[in-house]
């Protein structure tokens, strides 16, 4: 996941459950969290690392136009795209 700083400098965090699993004990424990299944989720959505970039880099007030393609961010069109249910947390 790609977010943008106050200095424009782009920070990618881990987007995967790799680490996680590497200790069972972890996991056995985050299975009790409530938002271990919302990680489940975020994990199969699969996306284009530049692509995703660029979408940050031009995301200002939740708008978008990349390529004069413009996109409206809510909770609803990120529910609607990625396929994760907007409730919980």
């Amino acid at each position: 996941m790609y977010q943008e700083s106050h200095t424009n400098i782009i920070q990618e965090d881990p987007t995967t459950l790799t680490e996680l699993f590497s200790c069972p004990l972890v996991v056995t424990c985050f299975k009790h969290q409530s938002c271990y299944q919302f990680c489940e989720m975020a994990e199969r959505v699969k996306f284009h690392h530049e692509l995703a970039r660029l979408f940050v880099m031009h995301l200002h007030n939740g708008q978008v136009n990349l390529a004069g393609v413009s996109f409206t961010l809510t909770l609803d069109t990120i529910s609607a795209a990625t396929g994760i249910a907007n409730v919980g947390e």
